[in-house]
């Protein structure tokens, strides 16, 4: 009988904590994020998509993230819809990847998740829907190349309303060594690393961290606000960094340029 007792008392116990735990999330308001398109940015295979998850649950603001773009189709009038920004920027893409040293195969793989980007781009912007959007793979990430490309004019435009989390590695090294653990578990693999040497996969590496380079340079000279971390630090300092610069974006009126002017 006293086991009994003792069991319910501890199922008693248990419930009075998940019902207090489930009160302190309803109780943390998360800050209004309308109108803030914030963007993780660095080469393919740097984490930077464990590191948004892995901070998901910890985020200030009423984020909405990559798995919700498909809700945005119902939400945008047919007379808002506006793309020519993202239409240039593919057809950039499709020039560069004809430069590139792959089959027609994998390039058509790439154009096709280069026009998915680009389409979620657009339904992003002109969706009439409040509440912003963090992602991990959008367009400064698939476009860097083309949007370095850009008068600054142009750039601007591009740049409008966006906010930058740039993932990068000390050692180009630590990226290779990632993507070929991911190729290695079959995880995730992009079509232009797909059998590669290392010499390949470096020279791959290489070139997108430049990309990124290059793009941060040109965006805090256009006064977007961004945020760097490391990819071999620990994932706590990672993670720190990157809800710190969260806070200020969402707290302290370090808005992406152009939003108060209206897109």
């Amino acid at each position: 009988m006293t086991g009994t007792v003792d069991l319910l008392l501890t199922r008693t116990r248990l419930r009075g904590v998940l019902v207090r735990a489930r009160a302190r999330v309803r109780a943390r308001k998360l800050l209004d994020t309308d109108g803030y398109y914030l963007e993780f940015v660095g080469p393919s295979g740097v984490g930077k998509t464990t590191l948004l998850d892995g901070i998901k649950n910890r985020v200030l603001g009423d984020w909405r993230y990559w798995e919700n773009i498909a809700q945005l189709e119902s939400e945008i009038r047919d007379d808002a819809i506006d793309g020519a920004m993202q239409w240039q920027l593919l057809y950039a893409k499709a020039r560069t990847l004809e430069g590139w040293r792959l089959n027609g195969f994998r390039k058509t793989l790439l154009m096709r998740y280069s026009s998915w980007v680009a389409l979620s781009d657009i339904k992003i912007f002109n969706s009439q829907s409040t509440g912003g959007f963090w992602l991990h793979e959008g367009l400064c990430q698939n476009f860097s190349e083309e949007i370095n490309a850009l008068p600054d004019e142009e750039f601007s435009r591009v740049m409008f309303g966006r906010a930058l989390v740039f993932v990068m590695p000390r050692r180009s090294m630590t990226v290779v060594e990632r993507i070929k653990r991911r190729d290695k578990e079959a995880d995730d693999i992009v079509p232009h690393h797909i059998g590669l040497d290392e010499d390949g996969l470096m020279r791959v590496v290489e070139a997108e961290i430049a990309n990124c380079e290059e793009l941060a340079r040109r965006a805090e000279a256009a006064g977007i606000p961004i945020c760097r971390v490391f990819a071999e630090d620990d994932p706590a300092m990672q993670a720190d960094s990157v809800l710190a610069f969260e806070r200020r974006i969402l707290t302290a009126g370090a808005k992406p340029a152009g939003m108060e002017e209206g897109r």
